[in-house]
């Protein structure tokens, strides 16, 4: 109950005045750093940082000038022929006949689908059955089943019930620790991962119905969704992940009689219009380390380049393709090689994003070889050894501990693998790499999708490896005195191993298994998704863990 100030008679909130307060005392953490940063740094130095800070307001909105005047010549451009003497109607059809730098092809598509179909037809149920569910507009958020309104109310956090406004995207960003609601939630729906599941169900069953769902809640997204306005375009990687995932859903549907040409019309000019907003707010960041100034960057940084990169690959007759191509590709490698540290480590130092990291990294790099480009050595190699790290990180049970920040964010999802595996990246790193140390014994169905009968044909070449350790796992409920059954997990061998620079120590026995976090601050002192559980432990034994940390379960609803 709200509380009546006795000096005033105002009606207060004590919790959201705790949350005020945290929120003052971040804000004057904040200016202690840039304090500190700017009396460390020598005097230009210092002058730099501190213009920055000082024009970060102007920079962005100037940013957003330059976006939409790019959208704005996007839009022209749609009104009349991109390629000179075609048409749109004429380049549309073409487009969309050959789909040639999208994420996969129709003759792909076709020769995965029925694969799926011949021989993983569970698989194939429980994508129906996933997709089904999201027609009934029952979707599956972080672990949540929400049930989706008529329209989708894309600006809800279904959670907690709180309500975004529909304003200007950079007058939500102080929102963020003090709206009483997670970002996390809102942002998530509007990821369109529950597209990719409607347009795998369509790829395989030919069912006009899916096609029709994603088309209905595409079409309701935008006219909700303006650019630039409300809570799914405050942060360029939602924008960058939510255009990939829109990119092979478009090419999974394109043979769909729903996805007829006006549909594919404003298909191409909402991806466009995503494009041009990632490239005029990339979230690159430059701070002070040491006495010097350097980039320092993460996750969502590699998650907009990534974004771009597909965007530029699918679009070529773009004016612009040409220059987001040339820069996202260059800066790809570049943070690539700055980001994963000589061990294969991502500098977040955080399994979690770890994997959402690699993701990306193995999904470019794939669409990049179909595009005839040569990887560099370095780029690959770090790759393989990022491969390294999940295999040594996974438990024997086949988890991952839980140290670390986590939000369970995925870059695109082609299957219905678990959350609390990496499996299906060590699965996909082996057939690309070939690398059999690093395969767990099975297929999974994205790396049907990224690499098609290459997969099915890698699996029956290699031979499993020898299982892991046996695990035992309860038979009855948890404190019961019903013995153990005795099991196993096929998986890649592992052994003990310390990553000095990161500082994660795995020490194994049989099925004992135990990961100490040793690590210095990550991000060059930074953290990122280091934060305060240094010195953190887990601890399985026989397939169950004993002791871990299961963290604060919240990304941002609370400043504690």
């Amino acid at each position: 109950m709200p509380n009546i100030r006795p000096e005033d008679g105002t009606c207060f909130d004590p919790q959201m005045g705790i949350k005020l307060q945290r929120s003052q005392e971040f804000r004057m953490n904040k200016w202690s750093r840039l304090y500190r940063d700017l009396r460390a740094l020598p005097s230009r130095q210092a002058g730099r940082l501190l213009m920055r800070k000082a024009s970060k307001g102007w920079r962005a909105r100037k940013a957003e000038i330059s976006a939409k005047r790019q959208i704005r010549s996007i839009q022209n451009d749609l009104g009349s022929p991109l390629v000179p003497g075609q048409v749109l109607h004429d380049l549309l059809d073409s487009k969309f006949t050959r789909l040639n730098g999208f994420p996969i092809t129709p003759d792909r598509t076709r020769e995965t689908a029925a694969l799926l179909n011949q021989r993983f037809p569970d698989w194939v149920a429980r994508c129906i059955g996933s997709a089904n569910r999201i027609c009934e507009n029952r979707i599956s958020l972080l672990g949540h089943e929400i049930h989706l309104e008529e329209p989708p109310a894309w600006h809800n956090d279904h959670i907690s019930g709180a309500v975004w406004p529909t304003q200007h995207s950079g007058q939500l960003l102080n929102l963020r620790m003090n709206h009483g609601s997670d970002i996390k939630f809102v942002w998530e729906l509007s990821r369109f991962h529950h597209g990719v599941t409607l347009a795998r169900a369509f790829a395989l069953t030919t069912d006009e119905r899916f096609a029709r769902k994603f088309l209905s809640l595409f079409n309701d997204w935008l006219k909700a969704n303006p650019p630039y306005a409300g809570p799914n375009w405050t942060c360029a990687m939602e924008v960058a992940i939510r255009a990939v995932n829109l990119l092979w859903a478009g090419s999974l549907l394109v043979s769909s009689a729903a996805f007829d040409r006006r549909a594919r019309e404003a298909f191409i000019k909402t991806l466009l219009v995503h494009g041009a907003f990632i490239y005029h707010n990339l979230e690159y960041d430059v701070r002070a380390v040491g006495r010097s100034l350097q980039p320092v960057n993460g996750n969502h940084y590699l998650a907009d380049l990534s974004g771009l990169l597909y965007l530029s690959c699918a679009f070529p007759e773009c004016r612009f393709a040409s220059v987001w191509r040339e820069f996202a590709q260059r800066e790809l490698f570049r943070e690539i090689r700055s980001q994963v540290d000589e061990e294969g480590v991502h500098w977040e130092y955080s399994p979690g994003y770890h994997r959402l990291v690699l993701e990306m990294i193995l999904s470019c790099l794939i669409l990049l070889e179909r595009q005839s480009v040569t990887i560099p050595e370095d780029i690959r190699e770090k790759a393989s050894k990022m491969l390294d790290f999940i295999r040594h990180y996974t438990k024997p049970s086949g988890g991952v501990p839980l140290v670390r920040d986590i939000d369970n964010g995925r870059f695109c999802i082609l299957g219905e693998e678990e959350l609390s595996s990496h499996d299906h990246l060590l699965a996909l790193g082996a057939i690309y790499f070939d690398r059999p140390d690093l395969y767990p014994g099975q297929l999974f169905e994205d790396c049907l999708w990224y690499l098609g009968p290459r997969a099915c044909e890698w699996h029956k070449r290699e031979p499993a490896p020898s299982p892991s350790p046996p695990r035992m796992e309860c038979a009855g409920e948890r404190g019961s005195s019903i013995p153990y059954r005795q099991a196993s997990r096929t998986g890649p061998s592992a052994s003990s191993k310390l990553y000095r620079q990161s500082g994660f120590c795995v020490m194994r026995h049989d099925s004992h298994y135990l990961l100490a976090v040793c690590s210095p601050k990550g991000m060059k002192g930074y953290c990122g998704h280091t934060h305060n559980d240094f010195l953190s432990f887990e601890l399985e034994a026989f397939g169950r863990t004993f002791l871990t940390d299961c963290g604060s379960y919240v990304y941002s609803q609370s400043p504690e």
